[in-house]
């Protein structure tokens, strides 16, 4: 358990149980606020565990320091370091973060110029997520996956590429291209673990491993998105701390289909989708 009872290893004390924040700005060791390494009466120092969470703020933790929470709005990079242990004179220890949420990104072009007019301009495009991660800190095992549940469904939306927060399309809508890709926008979501099965008429068919909701101004639109690891295999893991690059191309008739690639962060595969009006 980390609770926030105020004691910071210091006047005495021989307990670190205290909630702060660190500002690292490159990868050298960052002193923590408010806080020592405690020794005992014989100036023996004591082990202090340390977990911790970006981003900062809006983390909300249970009383008894057992469970955090945090809200998500798919603009955030959100990450958790798993339990270390340090010691005065041991050296310093290491806070690795790992992602706890999966990383789309969106190019979009219209098949021709015609497509483009028929369409209208993009509105708004959303993605099928839960938006609310809760991280147990009660457990031993330093594996993220048994630490971390995701709850609450909600459209997320998309938020425009190079910007922190600035949702994607403004309020004017935005122009399909149709010179080529552009890539125009991401999301940070809740991860699933792929293949994504449900059973339709007694069968377990695949459904894809998220659902994007496209509106434009003369047709509307949901897009199934299926992973893959390559141009034939089925991704078949979690999809956390992975990041896909997907390519939705608009065709006429209120059918869009969708391809990707995957960099960065760990090799996760190709995504595609499509829809018949």
């Amino acid at each position: 358990a980390y609770p926030n009872s105020g004691d910071n290893g210091q006047g005495g004390s021989e307990t670190v149980a205290i909630h702060t924040t660190a500002n690292f700005q490159n990868s050298g060791p960052q002193l923590l606020n408010g806080a020592i390494y405690p020794k005992d009466a014989y100036g023996n120092p004591y082990d202090v565990n340390f977990v911790a969470f970006y981003p900062q703020d809006t983390w909300t933790a249970q009383a008894d320091g057992k469970k955090t929470e945090f809200t998500f709005d798919g603009s955030q990079d959100v990450m958790f370091a798993p339990k270390i242990v340090g010691r005065y004179g041991a050296g310093y220890p290491t806070i690795s973060f790992k992602h706890l949420l999966t990383w789309l990104r969106i190019s979009i072009m219209a098949e021709n110029e015609d497509v483009s007019i028929a369409w209208g301009k993009i509105k708004s495009i959303k993605i099928k997520s839960k938006n609310h991660v809760t991280v147990d800190l009660s457990h031993t095992d330093s594996n993220v996956a048994n630490l971390v549940t995701y709850d609450n469904d909600t459209p997320l939306p998309f938020y425009a590429t190079g910007s922190n927060n600035t949702i994607f399309p403004n309020a004017s809508g935005y122009t399909l291209p149709y010179d080529k890709f552009h890539e125009v926008a991401y999301v940070l979501c809740a991860p699933v673990v792929a293949p994504v099965v449900e059973v339709i008429d007694g069968v377990d068919t695949e459904v894809g491993e998220y659902l994007l909701y496209i509106e434009s101004e003369k047709r509307n639109a949901l897009i199934p998105i299926y992973l893959y690891k390559d141009a034939t295999t089925r991704f078949d893991k979690s999809t956390r701390a992975h990041r896909f690059d997907i390519k939705l191309l608009f065709h006429m008739g209120s059918s869009v289909s969708a391809s990707g690639a995957v960099v960065d962060w760990f090799t996760g595969g190709i995504g595609y989708g499509g829809l018949d009006e």
